[in-house]
């Protein structure tokens, strides 16, 4: 069909022919930022927990070099350790140290805080958990010099 020169416009077929194709492209955009949103939170949460572990056996471990044999106690039943001034335990899903009768939080998400004692060696293993599922554990392990 010839058009005249004063009938400018689209068709409605070359309309919805640009739409159809807007809306895939924004589809597959509005998917490419929903996986990566979805992506970061997830490494996001694994971060979370991986850092919290990290950070409170580090501490345990910077307490247990600078104390000496005589001021470190290991109480495998109650799982928890007191090196000179400080006690270091779980309670509910979070580490504690207590220095003087005052507890503060070290980590959050902590799922088990396992402390072991054989002989003159001290056996620590903390697992962290979030409420998605994601874990990490780490353990460690300290040989007192008497």
């Amino acid at each position: 069909m010839m058009r005249n020169n004063k009938d400018r416009g689209f068709t409605l077929v070359e309309v919805v022919i640009a739409v159809a194709i807007m809306a895939i492209v924004l589809d597959a955009a509005y998917m490419l930022l929903l996986s990566g949103r979805i992506s970061f939170e997830r490494v996001s949460a694994y971060t979370d927990v991986e850092q919290n572990v990290r950070f409170a056996m580090g501490d345990i471990m910077r307490a247990l070099r600078a104390a000496d044999g005589s001021q470190i106690v290991a109480d495998v039943l109650k799982d928890r350790i007191t090196v000179g001034k400080a006690t270091f335990y779980r309670y509910g899903s979070s580490l504690y140290e207590k220095i003087d009768g005052v507890s503060n939080e070290m980590a959050y998400y902590i799922k088990s805080f396992d402390v072991n004692r054989t002989g003159n060696t001290i056996n620590i293993v903390i697992c962290g958990d979030d409420e998605k599922g994601h874990s990490f554990s780490m353990s460690g392990s300290y040989t007192i010099r008497e």
